[in-house]
């Protein structure tokens, strides 16, 4: 529910909220916000404030935080930050490119710069929005490559960023199904994606987990 801050308990008891910093940590907060504000004045900072919280999975909490935390908020390090989707942007088309050749490449360029889905007001102003679809996409293209281990750890990577990536594993549930109806046995190929997602999962999981704590992913 959106309702003016005097009414929650940030406002009532700030300790609750404090307590989960140190005070160096509190004092460079602040300065952060302060930043924020000052440069945000108006319309777009009031919009800000009805945003409906911070709900990015445990994974890309770790993955922002280590970009976020190199430098204190400010215009330079903004500009800096901001370069990291247009490089993956066009990451995701040499990928295609790699592995489909330059017609696919054409066609998706085309569709990612007119579907309506993808316009400046949905990611606008944040950074590391392009990441899972970098890796979904990388996961075609590796697969396409015959590179399955990656293309297991990458679809896993960035169903762990944004969760509904998950989806694309039914295309795999599917292929390796029929295989194993038909054959009664597992095709070497698959056990590498699978093999991938394990280990994936296996290092990004228990990082995410020392950055953003056990309770982050029930929370």
């Amino acid at each position: 529910l959106i309702r003016p801050v005097g009414e929650t308990y940030l406002f009532q008891h700030p300790e609750e909220c404090k307590k989960r910093f140190t005070p160096d940590q509190w004092e460079a907060f602040k300065k952060d916000v302060s930043w924020f504000e000052s440069t945000a004045r108006g319309g777009y900072w009031e919009n800000m404030q009805q945003d409906h919280g911070y709900n990015p999975p445990p994974v890309w909490t770790a993955e922002g935080k280590l970009f976020s935390n190199i430098a204190p908020a400010g215009d330079g390090f903004f500009k800096i930050l901001s370069l990291i989707d247009p490089i993956l942007q066009a990451a995701t088309l040499v990928m295609l490119g790699w592995a489909f050749g330059p017609r696919v490449m054409a066609v998706a360029s085309v569709f990612w710069g007119c579907n309506a889905a993808a316009n400046f007001y949905w990611t606008g102003g944040a950074f590391l929005r392009q990441d899972w679809i970098f890796l979904l996409v990388s996961s075609v293209c590796l697969a396409r490559k015959r590179k399955f281990a990656l293309a297991g750890a990458a679809l896993t990577w960035s169903s762990l960023l944004r969760v509904f990536p998950i989806i694309a594993f039914a295309g795999w549930v599917i292929v390796m199904g029929i295989h194993l109806w038909k054959k009664r046995k597992i095709h070497p190929d698959h056990l590498r994606v699978i093999g991938g997602c394990i280990v994936c999962a296996g290092l990004l999981i228990p990082t995410s987990i020392v950055v953003s704590g056990a309770e982050s992913y029930r929370e």
